[in-house]
């Protein structure tokens, strides 16, 4: 960051290790000398919220701040402390920036598999069924009998696969806190673009959502889009009764995408990843979809 608001709040709220106020940043900021002489005037504190808000508004999930309560500012990678209280692990949004959950329209299709609470198929057999019965909408404006699409995409690296819990900030509320094997991603009509194939564009979602999380560590750059979807393998199509969804599964080994090791973009939305061996991974602590790819063997 070049700003110097911004490289004032971030250092006091890491070393207070609390929501602060801007006010509060400020007042911490001339205790500890920390303040630029060429910042002043009587309403800094303004400033400091107009800095901070901006950045959130711009870069949103990818900002370093968010707020936990309406006035007070804290850090997204600090968040990621499960010893926190669970009201700092919320973040606050005010109703006129509110944007919807999913601002895209997301893929839909229609099912006549047997009902289970999980059934899983061949990729190929869903992408038939998609190609005669799909269509794009809002969520939440979809029929009753309509499941949403989206993509599960496992990292893999020799015997070990990234997990990682679901945080308050997911899409998906039910995986919240839950140990998952995969990154979860709705398919949007923005997947399926010029380059796109007759997948509907799972693979641009599934990258996307790789992409979106992941670098290499102590690089700031982006992944290789290409590589990275280039390297996608198939796995199944896993059907979630309950919860209306078919997720695409989809498997990539980190080693053929990085020589160096990866790390997540800090978010609110996933935390404690780890590198964790099938056989040492507590069943009863996993989501749905992780615990039936597990105990289905397609791992």
């Amino acid at each position: 960051m070049s700003d110097s608001y911004l490289e004032v709040a971030e250092r006091i709220l890491r070393a207070r290790g609390r929501p602060l106020s801007a006010r509060e940043i400020l007042q911490e900021a001339r205790t500890y000398g920390l303040l630029p002489s060429h910042l002043g005037g009587a309403t800094m504190h303004k400033t400091l919220q107009a800095r901070i808000t901006e950045e959130i508004q711009d870069h949103r999930e990818g900002s370093i701040f968010y707020r936990p309560e309406a006035g007070k500012y804290y850090l997204r990678e600090l968040a990621e402390d499960l010893t926190l209280p669970e009201k700092l692990l919320k973040e606050t949004t005010f109703p006129g920036n509110r944007n919807p959950a999913l601002p895209h329209r997301v893929l839909f299709s229609n099912t006549e598999i047997e009902l289970s609470d999980v059934k899983d198929c061949t990729v190929e057999d869903a992408i038939k069924r998609l190609t005669f019965n799909n269509w794009y909408e809002f969520f939440g404006n979809q029929s009753s009998n309509a499941y949403c699409i989206g993509t599960f995409t496992i990292l893999a690296a020799q015997n070990r696969y990234l997990f990682h819990r679901a945080g308050r900030h997911t899409f998906f509320e039910d995986t919240y806190g839950r140990l998952s094997l995969g990154l979860r991603r709705l398919v949007d009509e923005f997947d399926n673009d010029l380059f796109g194939t007759e997948d509907f564009g799972t693979d641009f979602s599934a990258a996307r959502e790789v992409i979106r999380n992941l670098r290499i560590a102590g690089d700031e750059t982006n992944l290789d889009d290409r590589l990275v979807r280039q390297k996608l393998v198939p796995v199944c199509s896993v059907i979630e009764h309950a919860q209306r969804r078919e997720f695409f599964v989809m498997r990539i080994d980190v080693g053929e995408i990085a020589d160096q090791s990866l790390e997540f973009i800090r978010r609110l939305g996933i935390r404690q990843p780890q590198w964790l061996e099938i056989g040492k991974v507590p069943l009863d602590e996993l989501d749905d979809l992780s615990r039936h790819l597990i105990k289905s063997g397609f791992l």
